[in-house]
């Protein structure tokens, strides 16, 4: 069996393989790294996710603000305003 033979009957499989072990290494390397940290220091991944979430949180907030104002001011002049 030649070479092209040998891709046209396995190219394919071979192709999706390698795909899917790349996608596992991608996804798993760091699931695995934050577990090891969860594991390691839970007070610290505890207290790490707290503060991402409050962080999240006002940020959300003052991003919504901010497209808002811009909205208001800048863009359109009946924002907010029923047609």
């Amino acid at each position: 069996m030649d070479f092209a033979l040998f891709m046209e009957r396995y190219g394919y499989k071979l192709l999706a393989l390698l795909f899917v072990a790349l996608i596992v290494v991608v996804v798993g390397f760091p699931i695995y790294v934050l577990w090891h940290f969860i594991r390691d220091s839970p007070e610290l991944a505890l207290g790490l996710m707290v503060f991402i979430l409050v962080t999240a949180a006002f940020r959300r907030k003052l991003w919504q603000s901010y497209g808002e104002a811009m909205g208001k001011y800048f863009y359109d002049k009946n924002f907010g305003k029923k047609p």
